[in-house]
């Protein structure tokens, strides 16, 4: 399989194993099946990987999963500087904390839009009597 690891090929084979059906991983699954994989692709990339496969297709066989991860590895990138800028944003007293609440608001409501149990499970290691740690939490995000 070209430029991947003998462990990348393992875990690609067992994500699709876990997550797909007899005719192959269910488009609606591909974004979690990434993830799944530590990509971190936009909403609108899954949409788009998807319409690179064509009209109307409800499936994607294993060939198609493995090239849509290698283009992802490479270009599903988040932002840090942006994610640094919304932390920054959020802080009110130059204190180096944020409200836990604003942060689940901003996760939940921001761009890409994570659901209300993400955001929660993302911040409960974090969240420090109503306040999260940006220092703490930006790194581990860039870990």
């Amino acid at each position: 399989m070209g430029d991947l690891t003998d462990d990348q090929i393992e875990d690609l084979q067992d994500v699709y194993a876990l997550i797909s059906k007899e005719n192959g991983l269910a488009v609606e699954d591909l974004g979690k099946a990434l993830r799944m994989l530590d990509q971190t692709p936009s909403e609108s990339e899954v949409k788009n990987f998807i319409n690179s496969l064509g009209q109307e297709v409800n499936t994607v066989d294993y060939e198609d999963f493995v090239s849509i991860y290698r283009t992802c590895s490479e270009s599903c990138r988040i932002d840090f500087t942006e994610v640094r800028s919304q932390l920054d944003r959020l802080e009110k007293n130059d204190e180096g904390f944020v409200k836990t609440k604003d942060l689940k608001d901003l996760l939940v409501n921001g761009e890409e839009p994570l659901d209300v149990l993400e955001a929660e499970e993302l911040l409960k290691d974090f969240d420090k009597e109503g306040r999260v740690d940006i220092e703490l939490f930006y790194a581990a995000l860039t870990a």
